[in-house]
């Protein structure tokens, strides 16, 4: 499983120009039905229906406004890979669909769901297993991409120092707000995060950045823990 979480988030937010699309979709699962959902999910996931599903990957929810604990999020270079996840004529006449929606109905309280595509980001790494996010409301997309692709290249030696990688995206329905474009980062843990971001921050490479993006707004901010991942491409 280690390793398969490892190639997941390589796949994720890789180095990459391609619009890569993804899918989150956050909701709670009662304390006493975590067990069970994770085998409910396990079993969907592995199943005949699951398997020709694009890569997806589970995550916890850790820091931020406690408004679900829990991540299902599929990946696809090519959009019309998720075309199953909203088939829903499909979606009714298959069992394996139907018993996992019919386990969700009765006992999942959905919070967020929504969709958008990753733009770029900086040298894939391995071994990450804690992702943070920043929501921004971008007054200009190119002035944000611009400056984005220049933090990349003013901080890759300090990404490489603590194996850190980022990249941004773009918010393209069910966001919260004028929530327009994400940036992701991928830690080792906890101490990492904290401990790069720290020194992220009094960079030069971010000063420019924050500079540049000035007239942005950045109302949210949450980390998770990547749990389990599925159908990752060997």
């Amino acid at each position: 499983m280690k390793k398969v979480i490892q190639l997941c988030l390589l796949a994720v937010i890789g180095l990459n120009l391609n619009a890569q699309t993804w899918v989150n979709f956050d909701f709670t699962v009662p304390m006493d039905k975590a067990e069970t959902f994770n085998t409910t999910w396990e079993e969907f996931m592995n199943s005949e229906t699951g398997k020709a599903l694009p890569m997806c990957f589970m995550s916890q929810h850790e820091m931020g406004a406690a408004t679900h604990n829990t991540s299902i999020s599929f990946v696809a270079d090519d959009v019309k890979e998720m075309a199953p996840l909203f088939d829903y004529q499909a979606i009714f006449q298959n069992p394996d669909f139907m018993k996992m929606y019919a386990w969700f109905g009765m006992n999942v309280l959905p919070h967020r769901q929504q969709t958008g595509v990753r733009l770029m980001g900086s040298t894939e790494k391995e071994g990450n297993y804690y992702q943070a996010f920043w929501g921004f409301e971008v007054s200009d997309p190119m002035t944000m991409a611009a400056a984005f692709d220049q933090l990349i290249k003013d901080s890759q030696a300090k990404l490489d120092e603590h194996n850190v990688e980022i990249a941004l995206h773009q918010a393209m329905a069910g966001q919260e707000g004028a929530i327009s474009h994400y940036i992701s980062a991928n830690f080792k843990d906890y101490v990492t995060f904290m401990t790069a971001s720290q020194e992220m921050y009094q960079s030069e490479g971010f000063g420019k950045f924050a500079q540049a993006t000035a007239t942005n707004e950045n109302p949210l901010t949450w980390t998770r823990s990547i749990m389990g991942a599925w159908n990752v491409p060997e």
